[in-house]
């Protein structure tokens, strides 16, 4: 047999092996120094003798971008949707490779102790590793993820005696990991948006930053439900701050506010009056059911008719520019309220008006919805 030759400048194959080791542990790090499980805010919620509850921090290595991978600046197509604290974390590069999808919107991040402590919503146990390692995967296939703040109220539908629209929400299916511990998914501490939690705007800001310095990551999701003017100027104060520090150093941070239908005007307005950029504002745009009276999509479209001339006029934008801003997320109570012949329907309205990108919340639809929607905007 002939003798293998290593090839010169090349480093022995068991120094490249621990080296690729020693970088998988870096990587998961990351995002493993985001404590798995938020915590009541009360200053004497831990028992005594526990240990400290890990924080983020920018120095613990962060995910890092791919090397010579070209990654798209803006989603413009199709992004899933991924509550990290509810399911088992998925394989996000086999998704994307499957279904063609490159954007997956990752949430989310609370308050956790002192109200300016940046923790996953939820019970994850391990799977804080593993969202690294997969985000790491992820970007090496192209593919970039937005971090989400906030947390999604729980879903509820529509009575059948009423018959009236489901309210904007979000249904999700817990893991049977999260199945152990339930308290840590109900608990209102575990879901309180950081920018009500923490009163100081420069901490609000520095809390942010620690997320998105761990992960790299250059796109920053917000899920507002409290559209207080308090609250939606402390997070503008904030992220004002970091996108001036952002092109300070020559980048950018995109800014994505997922707000419902007929709420986004306020809170964009008030942001953007504070000097804050609102690159996209996500509209949850709850599916009427197949049962609801005819013209179901063109009640839809004229709502988003409406949420756009808000905008608009919130941004000082021509309306036919500021559909550029908005993308879309349908969110379903149950699996057939948003048919394949909607889905086409609402790609052609998406390619019609330059939609920033489409999404879907709720139950899983039925039939290839998500492939329609990520094909019509690619």
């Amino acid at each position: 047999m002939a003798e293998h030759r290593r090839a010169p400048g090349t480093l022995p194959r068991s120094l490249a092996i621990l080296a690729g080791l020693a970088l998988a542990g870096v990587t998961g790090a990351a995002v493993w120094m985001l404590p798995s499980q938020a915590q009541p805010d009360r200053a004497g919620a831990s028992q005594a003798g526990a240990p400290p509850r890990p924080s983020v921090s920018a120095r613990s290595g962060p995910v890092p971008l791919p090397s010579g991978a070209a990654v798209a600046r803006v989603p413009g197509t199709f992004v899933s949707y991924v509550d990290t604290g509810r399911t088992p974390v998925p394989d996000l590069p086999g998704e994307a490779r499957r279904g063609g999808v490159r954007w997956f919107m990752l949430g989310h991040v609370v308050a956790g102790d002192g109200g300016c402590a940046p923790v996953w919503r939820g019970r994850t146990d391990q799977s804080g590793v593993r969202l690294a390692e997969t985000v790491r995967r992820l970007r090496a296939a192209g593919g970039e993820p937005l971090i989400a703040f906030g947390a999604p109220p729980e879903a509820t539908s529509t009575s059948p005696q009423t018959g009236t629209r489901r309210s904007p929400q979000t249904r999700t299916r817990p893991s049977t990991a999260s199945l152990t511990s339930p308290a840590s998914l109900t608990s209102p501490a575990s879901s309180r948006d950081l920018a009500d939690a923490c009163a100081k705007p420069p901490l609000l800001a520095n809390a942010y930053r620690r997320v998105l310095q761990a992960f790299t990551a250059a796109h920053a999701a917000f899920e507002i439900h409290d559209t207080s003017t308090r609250t939606t100027l402390r997070r503008a104060e904030a992220l004002r701050a970091l996108q001036t520090e952002a092109r300070t150093q020559g980048k950018r941070l995109h800014v994505t506010f997922t707000l419902p239908l007929d709420q986004a005007g306020q809170v964009v307005r008030l942001t953007t009056q504070a000097g804050a950029t609102v690159d996209t504002v996500n509209l949850l745009a709850p599916m009427e059911p197949q049962s609801a009276p005819d013209g179901r999509m063109r009640r839809l479209a004229a709502d988003l008719r409406k949420a756009n001339a808000a905008v608009a006029l919130a941004t000082g934008d021509d309306p036919a520019q500021a559909w550029r801003r908005i993308a879309v997320t349908p969110v379903l109570a149950a699996p057939g309220d948003l048919s394949e012949l909607d889905a086409r329907k609402l790609a052609v309205f998406a390619a019609r008006y330059g939609l920033a990108w489409l999404s879907v919340r709720g139950a899983v639809p039925s039939g290839d919805i998500p492939g329609i929607l990520a094909r019509a905007r690619g």
